[in-house]
């Protein structure tokens, strides 16, 4: 703003915008470009107009027929998929086409989606089928094939993220920066933990040598993939709890003593709370942990007994960082 610029009392101000993520998603019919936007109509939030509202909440929507398929298309933008997830969209779709009597032949998803989305849409399948499905890759795979994503091109998936993401961790973690450090590491290393107990179950289920113990995996493998999922996340919660607290400490001088101790008691506690809530999460797997060295694969026992082990050392690793938050704390009253 360049009249603001020009008086030095004033500063300049800049006005930033956001929404949540966009899912541009659109559902193949074998019908009319008429009959798509009659059921684009019917399904999105706007409806044909005020005294007529459409079905489903943050979703925009109209019907095209794609001349390079052949086929029609309603084209629908989802504004918020924790308010409509994706399946929602396509099984109402789907409902109003056997009400019209036209085939849908599978989906189609413009440029990016979240993960949470697609693992949310994975999630209302196998709960509807009583599926067993813990692995992320898998649950991609479910959901590819239940909406058809790769009806007019190849669907591309990340492959091997977990590999990238810990690559790129050690580097970060060997790099001239206080964080990500010991709580991040403990944080990973609970992460891998789990991941091995959640393979000895995954290598146990669905073998015939071990058939007899198929009930006994499905409710001990979901504990583990959950610890891992988990623990994975307090991998950037620890990082960021540091940096908050550094950021307290680095107020400008001018800012009220109250402010600033307000500042640093907030980002303390947050700091305290994730090794403690790290302690939590290895601590509920005591019971699993115990039932998988029973009934899990005996040609991978080895693989409990080292899971056991870092949990043991984790738990002293969560305590003692928890501790040293604490002796912080003092020392700053």
């Amino acid at each position: 703003f360049p009249p603001i610029k020009k008086k030095s009392k004033w500063t300049p101000e800049y006005v930033t915008g956001a929404r949540k993520f966009l899912i541009a998603y659109n559902v193949n019919l074998l019908s009319t470009k008429e009959q798509a936007h009659r059921i684009a109509l019917d399904i999105r939030e706007q409806g044909r107009g005020k005294d007529q509202p459409g079905l489903l909440r943050k979703v925009q929507g109209i019907g095209w027929y794609l001349e390079e398929a052949n086929l029609a298309q309603v084209s629908t933008n989802i504004l918020d998929f924790e308010v409509t997830p994706v399946h929602m969209v396509y099984e109402e779709i789907c409902k109003d086409a056997r009400d019209l009597n036209l085939p849908v032949v599978r989906s189609q998803i413009v440029g990016l989606i979240p993960l949470k989305a697609m693992l949310d849409c994975a999630d209302f399948y196998i709960q509807k089928e009583k599926l067993f499905i813990v692995e992320e890759e898998h649950k991609i795979r479910l959901v590819i094939s239940k909406l058809g994503l790769d009806s007019l091109g190849p669907f591309i998936h990340i492959d091997k993220i977990m590999y990238i993401i810990f690559l790129i961790g050690f580097l970060i973690v060997g790099a001239r920066t206080a964080a990500p450090g010991g709580g991040s590491v403990s944080a990973a290393i609970a992460a891998m933990g789990a991941a091995l107990g959640c393979m000895d179950g995954q290598m146990t289920y669905g073998k015939r040598q071990f058939e007899s113990l198929d009930a006994e995996m499905r409710k001990l493998i979901p504990p583990f993939h959950e610890a891992m999922n988990d623990s994975l996340l307090k991998v950037d919660a620890d990082s960021m709890a540091f940096n908050s607290y550094m950021a307290a400490l680095k107020l400008p001088k001018g800012t009220p003593d109250e402010i600033k101790r307000y500042a640093m008691q907030e980002a303390l506690k947050v700091a305290l709370g994730i090794p403690l809530s790290l302690a939590e999460i290895i601590n509920k797997l005591w019971p699993a942990l115990k039932e998988m060295v029973k009934y899990g694969n005996v040609f991978l026992w080895f693989v409990d007994f080292q899971t056991v082990a870092k949990v043991s050392v984790l738990l002293k690793n969560a305590r003692e960082n928890a501790n040293i938050v604490l002796e912080m704390a003092d020392q700053r009253k």
